[in-house]
Parts: structure tokens; sequence; C-alpha cells
């Protein structure tokens, strides 16, 4: 049952992004961000060693129309806006603040979250129809989204490289390690069995964080803003989690 509402839902969500997509395609400014960035064409010879993971709209669009971001948990749409993120962070990456692509690619960022921010809202009335023990999967990948698209989070992504950071001593220090892109892996592999879990395990992300960098230290600083963070995303979602009213008795 609890995969069947988490994929009618992620469903609902996925159409919804798509048309937000398209609308934002549309846009004169978009026009740059459609096919992917190719280095001799654009001039930019360094591109592809400095953006690790390079993504266009086009891409994007085809992912969905492929049913790339279908997964059992319910966490496409998720997966679509980070990807469409991963846009504009790297056109913002790439070139300085001066610069117009930059400047267009902050713009679209800022309309493509507000949007979502608008698809998410909307969950709410499809999600009133769902049993009230199956509402927290998705209520916390909503968190999630929003966690991963706050500025501050790329430290917190991926597992912590103790040899590209050159910290030997995390793991003496860090003895359960976590970060965001493996709680929403473990949320896709339906790993969770509540939403305590899944709290549980973001907040682990941030307390390791400040545990292991001193007070100060910028990402010490960023990890104890995003736990502030999760309370203020939780507020909103958190009815979504109430039981729903009983309807009234007929006399």
């Amino acid at each position: 049952m609890t995969a069947h509402v988490s994929q009618a839902l992620e469903s609902a969500l996925l159409l919804e992004c798509k048309s937000l997509q398209a609308r934002l395609s549309k846009r004169v400014d978009a026009a740059i961000f459609l096919t992917p960035v190719d280095p001799e064409r654009d001039q930019c010879p360094d591109y592809l060693n400095l953006i690790a993971h390079p993504m266009d709209l086009g891409t994007v669009a085809a992912r969905l129309a492929a049913g790339h971001y279908h997964t059992r948990s319910g966490i496409g749409a998720h997966l679509w806006f980070a990807d469409v993120k991963r846009t504009f962070d790297n056109a913002m990456a790439y070139n300085p603040a001066s610069h117009p692509v930059h400047r267009q690619a902050q713009k679209l960022q800022t309309a493509c979250g507000e949007g979502y921010c608008s698809v998410l809202s909307r969950a709410e009335a499809t999600l009133r129809r769902f049993a009230q023990t199956e509402r927290w999967r998705v209520v916390w990948a909503c968190i999630l989204a929003q966690l991963v698209a706050h500025p501050h989070a790329w430290p917190f992504l991926e597992p912590v490289d103790i040899v590209a950071l050159d910290i030997p001593d995390y793991p003496e220090i860090i003895k359960k390690p976590m970060d965001l892109g493996t709680i929403a892996a473990g949320l896709a592999s339906m790993k969770y069995h509540s939403g305590e879990e899944v709290e549980a395990d973001i907040n682990l992300v941030f307390d390791n964080a400040i545990k292991y960098n001193p007070p100060g230290h910028p990402i010490h600083m960023q990890a104890a803003g995003l736990a502030r963070q999760v309370t203020e995303y939780k507020a909103p979602v958190s009815r979504l989690l109430a039981p729903s009213p009983l309807p009234s008795s007929s006399p």
C-alpha cells in the first residue's frame, strides 16, 4: 500500500513538474540552458574540467519523458528538481557573478524554486486523500527536497571523502557517517519504516558536521543553520501528518 500511495502522488507531482519545466523552457532567458554545453562551440574548453556533473534542461525533459524520475518511494519530483537545479548551479559555478549567464541562471533558479514550492504545496490536497499512516514518506521527501535545494547544502549531499578532504581522523571522531544523498537513496529503496527514522538520519548529518568542525568553521555554521531549517520546513507540512477530520454524522 505504501509504495502504491507514494507512486500515485509521485505521478501527480511529476505532471506538475513537467508543466513547470515547459513554462521555464519557454522563457527567452532559458534558451542557452536547453542543450548540453559544448566546450568547443561555447568557447569554454575547461568546462568539463571544472563541472563534474553537466546538466541541461533538454536532458532533464528527456529523462522526464522516459520515466527516469519514477521511484518506488515517491521522491521522483525531488530528483527532477535536483537535476534542474544542477543545470543552474553549474552555470553559476562556472561563470562569475557579473557574467550575464550567471545572472540568467540565478533568475531561472529562483523562478524554478518558487514554482517547485507551489507544486509541493498543492500536494497537500492529494495527500489528504491518503490514509494518515501513508503520508510520512512523501512529507519527508518534500522536506529533503527543500534541504537539498538550499544553497548551503552542498557539503552534505554526498558521503564525506576523508582522502579528498585530507581528514584521516574523521572515522575516529564520527562513528556513524551520514549524508543527504544516502538518505534520499534510503527513501527510494524503502529502507525507512517511519518518519522518525528519516528525521534521525537528517539530524545525524548536521550533528556530525557540528561535532567534527569547531565553532566558527564555515561547515559548522552551515550545518547549524540547516538544522534549524529542518524545523522550519517541517512546520508547514506537519499538518499533513495530523489525522484527517472524521466526516460529520448524518442526523
